[in-house]
C-alpha cells in the first residue's frame, strides 16, 4: 500500500451504494482531482476502484487513516 498516487492513476470509481437502490453500487467514474463523487455526492471511500485514463482498474483504495491519508493498493 502507498499514499503516493501513480502517474497513470487519473480516475476513481465510487464504491458506495446508491441511496434508494438497495444492493446497487454507484460505480461512477471521477477524476482524482475531486474527492467527492459527481453522481452520489459522497466522499471517496475505502474500496473505491483506482482507474487509469482508459477506465481500466489498476487498484483500489485499501485504507483511509485516522488522519485522513488515503492508502492505495495497486495491482
Amino acid at each position: 500500500m502507498t499514499s503516493v498516487i501513480r502517474a497513470d492513476h487519473t480516475h476513481w470509481a465510487c464504491p458506495l451504494p446508491l441511496q434508494g437502490w438497495p444492493g446497487i453500487k454507484c460505480d461512477q467514474g471521477n477524476e482524482m482531482s475531486t474527492d467527492h463523487c459527481k453522481n452520489c455526492k459522497q466522499k471517496r471511500a475505502v474500496k473505491a476502484k483506482a482507474l487509469n485514463r482508459n477506465g481500466d482498474k489498476i487498484g483500489k483504495l485499501a485504507e483511509i487513516t485516522a488522519g485522513g491519508e488515503e492508502l492505495w493498493d495497486y495491482d
